[in-house]
């Protein structure tokens, strides 16, 4: 009996012993200066600035990197302009980034005008780049590590502990384990996971989503270098584009805004209208035709709290003329680093946040929506595009204005734009 007392005993002490164990790989504790969620490139971006400044520094993602991102992967000259004050421009093109130097923009009726960005562009990097993502955040994710960032990857978040509008801790879980991360200041830059925003109270009111669907084509070597964009009725106020990422490999995509819907055969009946104009010639698909939504509806949001912050997609930040991305996720990251750096530790920083990306968005949003609504539709759009054909300086205007590198009221207020016949 003292034998079977005795089994029964250690066998007790054991199975506690694999309950200890299981339940501290269950639960594990992570602490930061600042916690970036999000490595896509405004988290990446956020981290960098933060780790070259010396801040301990944890970036979390879901994914393992490299992963895809469905994207139309245009990296635009005012994108380019933050990786060049990043000191990391010549990092991604000796990577294999694609210098575009012009963009051309073609009508329903045969006109097409083109610019090459050296002639209007005061830079001294005067292109933008193309790019698949599946490269690209990896090498934005890259710079921040080697800065000092903290990487942790297949980390899941589940729950955002607030009380009142202060962030408390973040609840995540890894294959293993169930997470808690504490941190001085989160950088949100979840892109558009809108149920995570919605269920943790930074989605109060409907969103505006646009839609996009792209595919990648191998073809014979592209002649051209430059972003080409196809307005089609079908599409208004949305467009076609051929973005070429290798010599014989192009993104080809369709896009759209509002509540309108891109039927399944949209993608496919535009690549055959590429290829029957002799565009592209073989195009070929590679992988899958992969659909996507985008968040256009700055500023309807608040995009900071007295600890946090939100960044890129998250805050809505998607040119909703042009659907790009990237350049507004790398701004207000950079934007989002320098204000928890100077106001580390005060009051001020949700506020300061809010005031510069106001400052810098909100009369583009405007002007942007203004012009989808105004000039992209069968009314408008050929006329004005056959004023661009005759005068390049309003196409000039007309392109730093999408692409957010002047006020829209530099187009709004041409004299050539409101002279064209009515």
């Amino acid at each position: 009996m003292l034998v079977k007392i005795n089994v029964h005993t250690k066998l007790f002490a054991i199975m506690e012993q694999i309950s200890q164990l299981n339940h501290m790989k269950k639960l594990s504790k992570l602490s930061a200066d600042i916690l970036v969620v999000g490595a896509g490139p405004g988290g990446s971006t956020a981290a960098f600035g933060l780790s070259k400044a010396g801040y301990d520094v944890l970036l979390v993602d879901k994914a393992s990197f490299p992963r895809d991102k469905t994207c139309g992967d245009a990296i635009s000259p005012l994108a380019v302009q933050h990786l060049a004050n990043m000191g990391i421009l010549p990092d991604i093109i000796n990577a294999g980034a694609r210098v575009i130097r012009s963009a051309s923009i073609s009508g329903t009726r045969g006109i097409k005008v083109q610019a090459e960005f050296h002639s209007f562009l005061n830079s001294d990097n005067p292109h933008g780049l193309a790019m698949p993502r599946y490269e690209f955040d990896q090498l934005l994710l890259s710079a921040a590590v080697k800065m000092g960032t903290r990487f942790q990857p297949g980390i899941t978040v589940r729950d955002i502990s607030r009380q009142g509008d202060e962030i408390i801790k973040i609840e995540a879980a890894s294959k293993d384990a169930s997470i808690e991360i504490q941190a001085k200041y989160y950088i949100i830059a979840v892109g558009a996971n809108i149920g995570l925003l919605r269920n943790n109270g930074f989605l109060d009111a409907k969103i505006a989503l646009a839609k996009a669907t792209r595919g990648y084509y191998q073809i014979e070597p592209h002649p051209s270098l430059g972003y080409d964009f196809f307005y089609k009725k079908e599409l208004f106020p949305g467009y076609g584009w051929v973005f070429p990422v290798k010599e014989d490999q192009v993104n080809i995509g369709v896009g759209t805004g509002g509540k309108k819907n891109l039927p399944s055969q949209a993608l496919p009946d535009f690549v055959e209208y590429l290829s029957c104009q002799n565009i592209i010639v073989n195009p070929r698909l590679i992988g899958q035709i992969k659909s996507y939504p985008l968040r256009i509806d700055f500023p309807s949001q608040q995009i900071s709290g007295e600890n946090w912050l939100l960044v890129g997609e998250s805050a809505g930040l998607v040119n909703p003329l042009t659907g790009e991305g990237i350049d507004l996720a790398i701004e207000s990251g950079t934007i989002a680093a320098q204000e928890v750096i100077n106001r580390f530790g005060q009051a001020g920083m949700a506020e300061m946040y809010r005031s510069r990306v106001t400052s810098r968005f909100d009369n583009m949003f405007a002007s942007m929506n203004l012009i989808r609504k105004t000039m992209i539709n069968s009314i408008t759009f050929e006329p004005i595009l056959k004023l661009m054909d005759n005068n390049q300086q309003l196409l000039h205007t007309f392109l730093e204005v999408t692409m957010g590198l002047k006020p829209g009221k530099e187009l709004l207020k041409s004299k050539i734009l409101f002279g064209w016949p009515r």
